[in-house]
C-alpha cells in the first residue's frame, strides 16, 4: 500500500494589507501577517470490487488559528481549493486544519474546537474528515507545516475460505456468505481524540442503517467447501480506545451492551440456518489499517454474532501500522 500523507505547508508572511472579511476574527495587538496554506496528498483505493480515488480527497478545508491563551483569532473555509489565505497577527498561535468537516464557523477558543463532536455520518466514502494541528511563533517569513490524518480507521478483509473436515457434520451442508459488517463500533468522538466515545453504531448486532454505507455489505455468495471467496471488502469505523474484550465479560453478560472492542462479523447460512463468525478487533486507532488476509472456516458458525469462537478455534494474528504504511492482520482461522 503506497504511503499516503497529507502535508499542509502554510507560508507566513509579512502584510499591511486590509483585514478579509471572515479571515481575522479577534486580531490582537502585533504585526499582522498573512497565511498561505497549500495543501498536496495522493489517493488512496478501496477494494470492494469498485476503485476509490477519494480517500484522500479535499473538497472543503477550514483553517482556525487560535492565540496563546486560546482565543479565535482568525477562521477561513473554502470549497474545492488547495490554497487558502488567512489574516493573523505575530506571535505564538495554535493553527489547527480541517478537511471535509461540517462548519466550524461558531467556534471561538481552542477547548470549544477540541470538544466538539464530530460522528461517523458527518463523513462520505468520498470525504473522510481530516485533522491536524501546530503551535508556532508567526514571525516575518515562518514556515509552517502541518500533517493532517483521517479520523476513521480502514478495516478489511480480503479472503474466506470454507475449509470443512470431511466428517458426516459438515458433509453435504451449503454455506451461503449473506453479509460482512462491523459490530460494537464508535461513531462518536471529540476533534482532540480525549475520552471514551459518546456515540456507538451496531452494539452486539447490526441495527444501525445510518451507517451501512461505512459498516456493511450484503452478500448472497455460495461457498463450496475448499472454495473461496476473494473480493475484498473494506469498512471505515472511528477509532475505538475501548479494550474490553468479550472474554473479559461474564458469559452470562455479555448480551448486555456495554462499550467493548469492535468485531468484524461474517453473517452465513449454514445448512439453512443463519450463523456468525465473528472476528473480535484490536483497539482501534485513527488512520490505521487492519487488514486480514483471510479467514479459514472450518467449525460450525456462533449463534451470537457478538460473541467470537473461542480462542482454540479462532487464531488471529496481528500488525497494526499508519494507513500510508499498510497493515496486515494475518490469517484467522475459525
Amino acid at each position: 500500500m503506497k504511503k499516503q500523507l497529507l502535508i499542509i505547508t502554510a507560508l507566513a508572511l509579512m502584510t499591511c494589507a486590509c483585514v478579509k472579511e471572515n479571515q481575522c476574527k479577534t486580531c490582537k495587538e502585533g504585526k499582522p501577517v498573512e497565511v498561505t496554506v497549500q495543501i498536496n496528498g495522493t489517493t488512496m483505493t478501496k477494494s470492494t470490487g469498485n476503485t476509490y480515488a477519494n480517500e484522500s480527497k479535499v473538497s472543503n478545508l477550514q483553517i482556525l488559528a487560535f492565540d496563546a491563551n486560546g482565543e479565535i483569532e482568525g477562521y477561513r473555509s473554502v470549497d474545492n481549493e488547495t490554497s487558502v489565505t488567512l489574516m493573523s497577527t505575530s506571535g505564538e498561535k495554535t493553527v489547527w486544519a480541517i478537511v471535509n468537516a461540517p462548519s466550524l464557523a461558531s467556534i471561538t477558543t481552542l477547548d470549544a474546537l477540541k470538544g466538539t463532536l464530530t460522528t461517523l455520518e458527518d463523513n462520505a466514502l468520498d470525504n473522510f474528515i481530516m485533522t491536524g494541528s501546530i503551535t508556532e511563533d508567526l514571525t516575518d517569513g515562518a514556515v509552517l507545516a502541518i500533517t493532517v490524518r483521517r479520523i476513521v480507521a480502514r478495516v478489511s478483509v480480503a479472503k474466506i475460505t470454507a475449509a470443512f473436515p470431511d466428517t458426516p457434520t459438515y458433509e453435504g451442508k451449503t454455506l451461503k456468505l449473506t453479509g460482512i459488517y462491523m459490530l460494537n463500533v464508535a461513531g462518536g468522538v471529540n476533534y482532540d481524540l480525549s475520552g471514551a466515545p459518546s456515540q456507538w453504531y451496531n452494539k452486539l448486532k447490526h441495527e444501525d442503517d445510518a451507517a451501512d454505507a461505512f459498516l456493511y455489505d450484503a452478500l448472497d455468495q455460495t461457498l463450496a467447501n475448499n472454495a473461496s471467496y476473494a473480493v475484498e471488502h473494506a469498512y471505515y469505523p472511528y477509532p475505538n480506545n475501548v479494550d474490553t474484550s468479550v472474554k473479559d465479560i461474564a458469559e452470562a453478560d455479555r448480551g448486555t451492551w456495554n462499550a467493548r472492542r469492535s468485531i468484524l462479523c461474517i453473517e452465513v447460512e449454514f445448512d439453512g440456518q443463519t450463523g456468525y463468525y465473528p472476528v473480535e478487533m484490536p483497539v482501534i486507532e485513527r488512520n490505521k489499517t487492519y487488514t486480514i488476509d483471510e479467514v479459514v472456516i472450518t467449525r460450525l458458525p456462533s449463534d451470537k454474532p457478538y460473541d467470537p469462537i473461542d480462542t482454540g478455534v479462532a487464531t488471529v494474528s496481528i500488525t497494526v501500522q499508519e494507513w500510508e504504511l499498510g497493515l496486515s492482520l494475518g490469517t484467522v482461522t475459525i
